[in-house]
């Protein structure tokens, strides 16, 4: 007589935006206290805030950045990312800096980065 065992099921691999979730939640509130935004000419990290293109929820994601005076390079390592087309649709973006929060003007949205312009305090 032969014994069957059952085999136990295959665990799924989490996405990288399931992986990446706990991680945002954590930084976001730091990020925007100002922890690891860039000096006046240097990289670091920043919150960017920009509507949903189809809820217009207000969405924050904690972004790379470079910051050149009141230009501000902003990217991620990630492919196929939502906020890069949430930008592309909205008309106002604001990022967070130094524990405040600056309005920013679109300047360029590429595939993965974008230039926004800061404009002032929100």
């Amino acid at each position: 007589m032969s014994s069957t065992t059952a085999s136990p099921a295959p665990q799924s691999i989490p996405s990288l935006p399931q992986l990446l979730a706990p991680l945002n939640q954590t930084l976001t509130p730091l990020l925007k206290m100002g922890l690891a935004n860039p000096l006046l000419f240097t990289g670091g990290a920043t919150v960017l805030e920009v509507p949903g293109r189809k809820t217009g929820e207000l969405r924050s994601v904690p972004l790379t950045c470079y910051l050149a005076g009141g230009i501000m390079i902003i990217g991620t390592v990630r492919c196929h990312s939502q906020w890069i087309k949430n930008l592309a649709a909205a008309d106002t973006a604001q990022v967070w800096l130094w524990g405040q929060r600056l309005q920013a003007a679109k300047l360029h949205v590429g595939d993965h980065v974008a230039c926004l312009q800061l404009t002032g305090r929100n």
